[in-house]
């Protein structure tokens, strides 16, 4: 009886703490978090650097690309995609991001999520940089040395 009893109480603990037992779960929604996180602070430096005016001697969208791809970096991988410039002057930049998260538990292993976003604004003292999500490359080369595949692509929301 006290088996049977053990059971029944391991499976409502594992009913009721939803991915608390499952670390590669546990592990993509780490790294999920964190390239999300990544991708709004990329969204807040891009608009403050397209608020700024420069010194004129490099052009809105290679700054900001350059901005993009320094947040990148503060990952795991990824990279700018595109960027471009409009004719009203809107800068449009893609990039992807990926982030890597430790699964732990009984057998230790690595998850890595990817995010493709888009970013929108244009340069002035009132800019407002939209971030989407944006269709992910086929070909996602930037990745560390030593690195597996992705495991999931993930979305902002």
């Amino acid at each position: 009886m006290v088996a049977g009893g053990v059971v029944l109480l391991l499976v409502t603990i594992a009913a009721g703490c939803g991915n608390v037992l499952d670390p590669k779960q546990q592990a993509v929604d780490t790294a999920t978090r964190a390239v999300r996180a990544n991708a709004r602070q990329a969204r807040v430096e891009v608009e403050a650097t397209l608020r700024d005016p420069g010194t004129g001697q490099e052009r809105p969208v290679d700054r900001a690309a350059r901005v993009l791809e320094e947040q990148i970096s503060k990952g795991i991988g990824g990279r700018v995609v595109r960027a471009s410039t409009r004719s009203d002057g809107t800068v449009d930049l893609e990039g992807t991001f990926i982030e890597h998260s430790e699964s732990g538990g009984l057998v230790s292993g690595g998850v890595a999520v990817l995010l493709c976003v888009r970013l929108s604004g244009k340069p002035g003292p009132q800019t407002e940089v939209e971030l989407a999500d944006a269709p992910c490359p086929t070909n996602v080369t930037s990745k560390p040395p030593n690195f597996g595949g992705l495991d999931k692509v993930v979305t902002l929301s």
